[in-house]
């Protein structure tokens, strides 16, 4: 009796320990790879562009960005992952979940940030990628709402055609300037 509970005791650590964590499909880790992210540089770029700077190890049946997905929501990284921006008037902040916020942000902004990660580890665990869907589509929205693409003013460009324009007028003057120069130097 002893050895059949040890036995049924291995058995159930075994497929416990062996039950694989929920993979995100990839068009939806590829989605949550174009959010920014602060990195340790201060520097602010996308998900997708912090990995190729920092590249993981290739698997066979997984992209990098299911790979860090993975990371992501199964050991713990969303609890360092500084994506979510704050302005306080002058510039942004960005934070992660488990950040020290500063007081004077308001309990709505301090409430997202400390919970929805964590809600969405959830939902990536009961593999409900609608929801997960939705959950990025917010998340994307708050970094353009309170990041610094919210807060800096549009400078004007000037309109490519107009480049185009100058650029064509240069590249036809230029023989008719070189005639003219030989023309002289002849004369």
């Amino acid at each position: 009796m002893k050895r059949l509970i040890l036995i049924l005791s291995l058995a159930t650590i075994v497929l416990s320990s062996s039950a694989k964590n929920a993979v995100l499909p990839q068009a939806t880790a590829t989605r949550f790879c174009q959010l920014l992210v602060c990195d340790n540089d201060e520097q602010l770029l996308s998900l997708t562009s912090f990995l190729r700077k920092n590249p993981l190890e290739a698997n066979d049946s997984l992209t990098t960005e299911q790979l860090f997905c993975d990371y992501i929501f199964h050991y713990g990284g969303w609890q360092t992952l500084r994506i979510f921006p704050y302005c306080d008037g002058k510039q942004a902040h960005w934070f992660a979940a488990t950040s020290e916020l500063p007081e004077e942000m308001p309990e709505e902004h301090r409430r997202y940030i400390q919970e929805v990660l964590l809600r969405m580890q959830s939902e990536v665990d009961a593999e409900r990628w609608v929801t997960v869907d939705a959950y990025i589509e917010r998340l994307m929205q708050y970094q353009h709402e309170f990041g610094p693409v919210a807060t800096t003013t549009h400078t004007p460009s000037v309109p490519i055609p107009l480049i185009l324009s100058v650029l064509v007028i240069l590249f036809l003057s230029i023989p008719i300037l070189y005639h003219y120069h030989r023309i002289r130097v002849a004369g």
